[in-house]
């Protein structure tokens, strides 16, 4: 079918991935976020959850990008989602 299907290498579920024009930002549960400049190879973007710096707690939901900036939104509910 033409799709080929890659890992992150880690075991973070994650919830949107989107493209800025130069790297792909993905985020995902307990607010962990990743990078990469090709969509193969993963970074963990440092102060994000993963890495062990975020306060945050809650899963990210949506990512947007334009002029530069990237923003996330997302949280929890009493079922886990927002």
């Amino acid at each position: 079918s033409g799709v080929e299907v890659y890992t992150t290498g880690y075991d973070r579920e994650l919830t949107d991935v989107i493209y800025t024009g130069s790297r792909f930002i993905a985020g995902g549960r307990i607010g962990s976020i990743f990078t990469s400049t090709d969509g193969i190879t993963w970074t963990v973007v440092p102060g994000s959850s993963y890495s062990g710096g975020s306060p945050l707690s809650s899963r990210i939901h949506a990512l947007a990008s334009a002029n530069g900036v990237v923003l996330a939104g997302g949280g929890w509910d009493e079922d886990g989602y927002v």
